[in-house]
């Protein structure tokens, strides 16, 4: 997909960043008073478990150890609620999210290709390296590699999962030759379920974690290599038009298709 510049000149505003220096200043400071406040709390947590445990003397003990324990855990608590009243938290959170939505497409596509991460689509759902579709929805704050969720939409710890996850798909072993005679010794002419021909070689190869995705990448790396014959037979990945009983496999460009069954056609002369 083609990447467009913002050309457009930004004007700071210096009342803004003003304020938002000074909402840092005052969420920091919101911050502190909290740990504080947890860490006097913890004091009093531990009178309290102890007189629920009937250990009347141990309670006596803390309170000796620290006779303010209570009256210091209620001030700094005080304290701590009228940070978080003043702070305005909800509103902060909502003001910055929207800042950071609005320029989120443009940042997440020069995320991609600073990392080197090759990629086609339109904005929300993207095709990395051939291989990975990531969707992003920002309404429900959520991303999703090949449908597993990432517990992130951050862009910076959500472009460094991917990169790991394309370099552990891409970067392991592969013998082309190999795989394409494991794939006619299971399939052979007659046409096999996708998803059974992976259960089989997943048994054959003797790797409990080559997961179905493992899978569709390798048939991409064999289209990539070249390698799509045997004993004078040629590789053939036949579509599907129901998701649900195929395999996204890749191809160059991010034309990937959801193949239902693997067989064998000897080459016509």
């Amino acid at each position: 997909m083609a990447m467009t510049e913002d050309r457009t000149s930004a004007h700071v505003d210096p009342a803004a960043d003003r304020n938002e220096h000074a909402s840092k200043d005052q969420l920091e400071s919101t911050i502190a008073a909290i740990s504080a406040a947890r860490k006097d709390m913890d004091a009093v947590l531990r009178i309290l478990i102890t007189l629920r445990d009937a250990r009347y003397l141990d309670a006596l003990s803390i309170l000796q150890r620290d006779p303010q324990a209570l009256e210091k855990a209620l001030k700094t608590l005080r304290s701590a609620a009228n940070l978080v009243e003043k702070a305005g938290i909800a509103d902060v959170v909502r003001d910055l999210a929207t800042k950071v939505k609005t320029t989120y497409r443009r940042d997440l596509e020069t995320a991609l290709k600073v990392a080197g991460i090759p990629f086609v689509g339109e904005w929300s759902s993207y095709i990395c390296h051939d291989i990975i579709r990531l969707d992003v929805d920002l309404q429900k704050a959520t991303s999703r590699l090949n449908s597993r969720d990432l517990g992130t939409i951050e862009i910076k710890p959500l472009v460094e999962r991917l990169r790991r996850r394309l370099q552990e798909l891409l970067d392991r072993p592969f013998d082309p030759q190999g795989f394409v005679r494991l794939l006619a010794e299971v399939c052979g002419e007659r046409p096999v379920p996708i998803k059974a021909a992976y259960v089989t070689i997943r048994q054959k190869i003797g790797e409990p974690n080559y997961s179905q995705v493992h899978f569709a990448v390798d048939l991409y790396r064999l289209h990539l290599s070249g390698v799509t014959r045997y004993d004078g037979l040629n590789l053939v990945l036949v579509p599907t038009r129901e998701p649900s009983r195929g395999l996204l496999v890749g191809a160059p460009g991010g034309s990937g298709t959801y193949v239902g069954a693997i067989g064998f056609r000897k080459v016509e002369l």
